[in-house]
Formats: C-alpha cells, sequence, structure tokens
C-alpha cells in the first residue's frame, strides 16, 4: 500500500516536471513499461519503500538514462491511469522536498493541484468545472480519501491504514421548500458498501442519505441567545450526535409493556363523534401493571404517536420512529431516536414564565376540590372512599436450629413483593413461628389502578399543576403555541442544526428531515392538548374532549384496568429479610396468590450455628481432615457433631488451642465454660469443647440459598 501511495506521488511530479516530448519509446522504454514499474518508483523517490536493487535486466543501462525514462514510464502510466479528457480533468503534485501547484483551464473549466509534502505526508486538492470538482487527499502513511462531486451528485471513497479501507457512495437527494420553511417534497436515493456509521433515520417509503461523522459533534460556541418577545434568556444548541439522548420508558410494540386498548369502535357504533387524536390504547409496566407509562394517540392521518406520562416533571411526544419533543425544566428539547441532529432550546424559568404568561392560578392544586369544567370530577367519590385492596401471606419461619422465629429476631422480618411494595405482619404465633403479613393486591384492575389512571393521565394533563408550578400542561401548551411563534418553528430549528457545518448536502438534507419530524411532533402536540384547537377555543383539548366524549357512553378508567385485569397476570417475587438472612425471590406469586402458608427456615445470629452437613473427620496424623462437604464455605468454620449427636459449626483451630477437652458438655461446664458443647470426631485424640454461638454471631451463612416456590 505505501508504494502504491509513492506511485499516486510520483505521478503527481511527473506529470508537471517531464514532457512527452523528451520521451523516447525505444527497448528500455517498453521493458520499463512493462516490467519496471516498482523499480521506477523507487529509483525516482527520494524516500523508497525498499532498498533500490536495480533489476538484472536494467542493470546494464546508464544510469541516467534509466532514471530519465523511469519518468516516461511514469509519465505514461499517469496519463492512462489518472487523466481524463472533455470537461473532466487530472492535476497531480507531490514530493518529499518541495511544494508545487499548477492550474490549466479551458474557460469556466480549471483544474488546480497542490501538495506540500513532509516525509509521508502530502496533500492535494483539484478543483473543476462549474459546479463539478473532483478532490483527492494523501496523507500520512497509508491513509488518503477521494471525493468528487458532480452537480447535486456525489461519491465518497476513503481508505485508510494498511490494507483495511471502507468505500461510501451517495446519490443526493433534491428537495422543494414552500413558505415558512415547510416541506413539499422530497426524494432520495442512496446506496453503501462498508459503511462506518449505520443510516440515520429511515421512515417508511423513503430512504435518507448515510452521512458518517464523529459521535459528540456540536457547536463549540456558547449557545446563541435566541429573540424573543415574549420570553426571557432564551438559548438554542444543537448536536450532530450525541452518546445517549430521550427514549420511551420502554420501546412501544416489544413486549416490555402491557397494553390496555379503548373501545372506540364501540362509539363510533354509537355515533359518537370522536375528535382527533384520541387515544387508541394505554400502556402499563410489565411488573405490576398498575403504573400508565404513555398514551398511544391516533391523528386523522391514522398516524401514531405516543404521550409519555410516566414522569410528572415533563412532558414528551414521540413519534413511530422514535423521534421526539419533550418539555421539561429546562426548556423544550427535540431528537431524534438515533441521537442526531439533536436542538434544544434552554429558558430559564420556563414553568413560571408559562405561568406568567398564561394568567393561570395555582388552585388546581388542591386536587381534591377541583373538578374539571366538563363536569368530570377529578376524584370520584367511590375512588377516593376505596382503599387499596390486599391479601394475606403466611410464613412459617424456624431458624437454623429448628425452633419458630419470634419477635425477638434481630433484624425484624421484613417481607416485600416486587420492588416497590412492602408488606406489613399483622400477627403472629411465636410458639409456631407463625407470621401473617398483609401485602398490597397486585391485581391491576383493583383501585390502585382506577386511582392510577386518574392520577397519571386526566389529573396529569389537565388539572394537576404541571412539574409543581402552574399552570396544568393543556394549559402549558396552549400557551406556548400562542407565544413561541418567533423562535419555535421549522426556521429556527433548521439555523441551529445548519450552525453545526459546514454541512456537506447529505448532511443538510438530514437536517432537513429531522426538522420535519420536528414539526410534525409540535403539530400533533398541539392538536392534542392545546385548548385553542377546539370548538369553541379555550374550553378544552382534542384529549380533554376525547375523554368527556368516552365517559358520557363508557367509562374510560374501568375499560382500561379491566383490559388490563383480563391480560396475564404478573408474576410477582416475594423477598424476606430477617436475621443474617436475605433471601430474594424465595418465591414467585401469580395474582391472585395462593393463601398456602409458606414454609422457610431463616438465620437467627443469636442461635447457636446449627448446620446442614454434621461430618467426622478421616485420616491419622497429618493426613486426618474433614470432608470438603463439612466446610462452609468463605469462613474458618467446620460443620461438626457434638457428642450427643448434634450438629454444629465451629472455628476450626490446632488441637491445642481449644479451650478444653472433654467427653461430656460437663465437662466443658467444669473446665469454666457453661456454654460450650463438647465436639467429638474432630482429628484431636479426644473431645474438645467449641463455642457453638461463634460461627453464628460472627456472620457466617450457615444455610444454603433457598429454591424458588
Amino acid at each position: 500500500m505505501g508504494c502504491f501511495l509513492l506511485l499516486v506521488a510520483l505521478c503527481q511530479v511527473v506529470v508537471v516536471v517531464a514532457g512527452s516530448d523528451d520521451c523516447t519509446r525505444d527497448a528500455l522504454f517498453s521493458s520499463l513499461l512493462g516490467q519496471g514499474g516498482d523499480f521506477c518508483s523507487s529509483m525516482l523517490a527520494t524516500t523508497p519503500c525498499h532498498d533500490l536493487v536495480t533489476p538484472t535486466q536494467f542493470a546494464t543501462y546508464d544510469g541516467q538514462d534509466m532514471s530519465s525514462q523511469c519518468r516516461c514510464v511514469l509519465q505514461e502510466t499517469c496519463s492512462q491511469e489518472w487523466t481524463r479528457t472533455g470537461d473532466s480533468f487530472s492535476t497531480t503534485t507531490t514530493g518529499d522536498f518541495f511544494s508545487t501547484t499548477k492550474t490549466t483551464g479551458d474557460g469556466d473549466s480549471f483544474s488546480t493541484a497542490t501538495a506540500t509534502t513532509s516525509g509521508d505526508s502530502f496533500s492535494t486538492t483539484t478543483t473543476g468545472d462549474g459546479d463539478s470538482f473532483s478532490t483527492t487527499t494523501t496523507g500520512n502513511g497509508d491513509s488518503f480519501s477521494t471525493t468528487t462531486k458532480d452537480g447535486d451528485s456525489f461519491s465518497t471513497t476513503t481508505t485508510g491504514n494498511g490494507d483495511s479501507f471502507s468505500t461510501t457512495t451517495t446519490t443526493m437527494a433534491t428537495m422543494t421548500t414552500v413558505d415558512g420553511g415547510h416541506w413539499n417534497s422530497s426524494s432520495s436515493s442512496s446506496s453503501s458498501s462498508s459503511s462506518s456509521s449505520p443510516p440515520f433515520i429511515t421512515p417508511t417509503g423513503s430512504q435518507v442519505p448515510t452521512s458518517t461523522f464523529a459521535p459528540n459533534t456540536s457547536s463549540s460556541a456558547p449557545p446563541p441567545t435566541v429573540p424573543a418577545a415574549n420570553f426571557s434568556q432564551v438559548t438554542r444548541s444543537a448536536h450532530m450526535a450525541q452518546a445517549s439522548c430521550y427514549h420511551l420508558p420502554q420501546e412501544p410494540g416489544a413486549g416490555g409493556t402491557r397494553r390496555a386498548l379503548l373501545d372506540n369502535e364501540d362509539l363510533r357504533q354509537r355515533n359518537a363523534s370522536i375528535p382527533f387524536p384520541y387515544i387508541e390504547s394505554v400502556d402499563f409496566a410489565a411488573d405490576q401493571g398498575i403504573d400508565p407509562l404513555f398514551l398511544t394517540l391516533r391523528d386523522a392521518a391514522q398516524g401514531t404517536h405516543h404521550v409519555d406520562v410516566s414522569n410528572h416533571s415533563r412532558i414528551a411526544i414521540v413519534d413511530s420512529l422514535g423521534n421526539y419533543m419533550m418539555l421539561d425544566g429546562q426548556g423544550i428539547h427535540f431528537g431524534t431516536n438515533s441521537c442526531r441532529w439533536d436542538v434544544d432550546m434552554a429558558i430559564e424559568g420556563l414553568y413560571s414564565q408559562l405561568a406568567r404568561l398564561s394568567g393561570a392560578t395555582c388552585a388546581a392544586s388542591a386536587e381534591d376540590d377541583q373538578d374539571d369544567q366538563d363536569g368530570h370530577d377529578a376524584h370520584p367519590a367511590a375512588l377516593r372512599a376505596a382503599q387499596p385492596a390486599s391479601f394475606s401471606q403466611t410464613l412459617l419461619l424456624r431458624d437454623q436450629c429448628g425452633t419458630a422465629v419470634t419477635r425477638a429476631l434481630r433484624r425484624y422480618p421484613q417481607l416485600r413483593l416486587g420492588d416497590d411494595s412492602e408488606c406489613h405482619d399483622t400477627s403472629v404465633d411465636e410458639s409456631a413461628g407463625r407470621w401473617v403479613f398483609e401485602c398490597p393486591e397486585p391485581v391491576a384492575s383493583s383501585t390502585r389502578c382506577l386511582a392510577a389512571m386518574q392520577r397519571d393521565v386526566f389529573n396529569f394533563l389537565f388539572v394537576t399543576p404541571f412539574a409543581g408550578a402552574c399552570p396544568d400542561i393543556s394549559t402549558v401548551v396552549s400557551t406556548l403555541e400562542a407565544t413561541s411563534t418567533d423562535f419555535l418553528n421549522a426556521d429556527s430549528l433548521r439555523s441551529a442544526l445548519y450552525a453545526l457545518g459546514p454541512l456537506d448536502a447529505a448532511q443538510r438534507a438530514q437536517a432537513d428531515l429531522a426538522v420535519m419530524y420536528y414539526e410534525q411532533l409540535w403539530e400533533i402536540l398541539k392538536q392534542a392538548l392545546s385548548k385553542s384547537r377546539t370548538q369553541p377555543p379555550a374550553q378544552g383539548s382534542a384529549i380533554q374532549d376525547y375523554m368527556h366524549t368516552y365517559n358520557q357512553l363508557r367509562n374510560f378508567d374501568h375499560d382500561v384496568c379491566n383490559d388490563i385485569a383480563q391480560a396475564p397476570r404478573p408474576l410477582l417475587a416475594l423477598t424476606l429479610r430477617a436475621g443474617l438472612s436475605r433471601l430474594d425471590d424465595f418465591a414467585t406469586l401469580q395474582s391472585p396468590p395462593s393463601p398456602e402458608p409458606l414454609n422457610l427456615t431463616i438465620q437467627d445470629p443469636a442461635a447457636r450455628a446449627c448446620c446442614s452437613a454434621p461430618s467426622l473427620s478421616a485420616g491419622q496424623g497429618r493426613l486426618c481432615a474433614y470432608p470438603s462437604s463439612a466446610r462452609i464455605p468463605n469462613s474458618n468454620c467446620v460443620c461438626g457433631t457434638t457428642v450427643s449427636g448434634d450438629p454444629i459449626a465451629f472455628e476450626y483451630t490446632e488441637c491445642d488451642n481449644f479451650v478444653a477437652v472433654c467427653q461430656s458438655h460437663a465437662d466443658c461446664a467444669s473446665s469454666g465454660n457453661p456454654d460450650f458443647v463438647c465436639l467429638t470426631g474432630s482429628c484431636c485424640p479426644t473431645g474438645v469443647c467449641v463455642d457453638p454461638f461463634e460461627c453464628s454471631q460472627n456472620g457466617t451463612l450457615l444455610l444454603p440459598p433457598p429454591s424458588v416456590i
């Protein structure tokens, strides 16, 4: 590869230096042209690819003649490989020891080549006829790239680092814009091979050109202040690519959620007028199924958009490609699923500025007294009076010695259902170790689901102050629509992305396409939540009207919760913390859970170190040892046997280090160790007294992990 680049460099020399009139096509010329290309390249270079060795067939020729003919050979080679006719052109310049520029042309057609070299580094630029140009850049070592452009089409080839290379060829899109910067039509096609970057976004029925750029590319200057008539301290920044960005909490349709469908067909059969956009479904978290994550909307063109209701400090709308628009306390954010072409409108104190512009009061914060103007009770009396459903779970708890666990257990038993639900003990039979816990009901159709729907959908969108400030989200969107037209528009977004430049035609097309998606997202959000889009205006948003219409004929919250309840129940794991034991996921329950009690063994640090695999030592002298099954992992404790046949874990040590020898437990007491027991079967000549609590009190885990029930 190095010699190939050297040949390219030499081609740039000989076209400038050598003239065709100086060349004689004799036998030496023919021989060098056929077999001496590499030799000529090495001969003319000041820094050869390898030591110069003259081939035998050329050894008898005069060195000066051979050098002259080598220049002619390379001139012929370069003319065949690099020179074109007509409107095309070729320019070459190189050298390890000089810099040269040559310009030729006819009329508007011109050719320019510039090269500055040092060692193996050199670069060449060629520009030609009108919009048509060809550029070749050759750099350090084996790395080079070539770009050719003709009109609106271009191809790019990049080769580098040894024999590895990648090639990308793209034909650019043609775009037409109409008033206001909106897209009217577009067409594009592209093909690529060995591209180092995935496509930007590929909407159905459209191909988007592929562009390659480094991640985290953004404007280096501080974000510029954007003129805004109604807002203060508005700045705008853009990013060509970021390492991470916003996404929905779960991918729609990927199986990570539980979806409840609304019965909109029943409304149509009753001749109800359904406004656009309307709610098609509500997706819930997959684990417990009671926390709404996002709403799926259908617009008038049957397009799909998702409104994220999972986080009450923000509101986001996402299209089917994953492009998003998000409002939060820092401002307004636009981005794509691939975290490219993002635009951020930072507005200091956005919520407080919107509250001032809307003229809204914070009376909505008193949710218990808030009825919306459509007559939709924010907290129906039945819902306020209802208590979350629960179920009882009984555990029969014993310690490592089989003794019933009492309330005296150090580290009181704590039972949890799933990740978030804590159970509470309601009764304890200490003599039997019977513990009864009350756990929250996991069934999604319970009043917990109804409460979550009321809190996370209707109240979140139309009643509760957005992020604890004023006003509610519907008023926020309505106010933003009326007051932000001078900076929240397509031209402003496009300017932010163009400022990342210089952008080539492919990147500008991608930026324009992203802006088109951002316009659509903002428009759908306004259609869904702005009060100015309905008739009469300022009375409610389209989604609010839809929910009111739905509730006149059916019950929105109940339909959603009933649909979830009919779906397969989620498996919920029970986790217990008690004493030294941590029993993770010791049982999985499918609601409604089984009333059968569960038998569990936990480790009480105040009890003796009873163990499950008592053993006797085997062997004589230095070969005496306990079997590996008797050794307790990650400790110096061994599960042995007392003279009464009880299993006991003890700290293993040399025979001389035990406190006393014994033949019975009484011997340990008489030696001044009343709480010790007599261990037999060790490698000591006789029984020894051991502390039966030591391996329990020092935190050694004596029990094997439980199996899932």
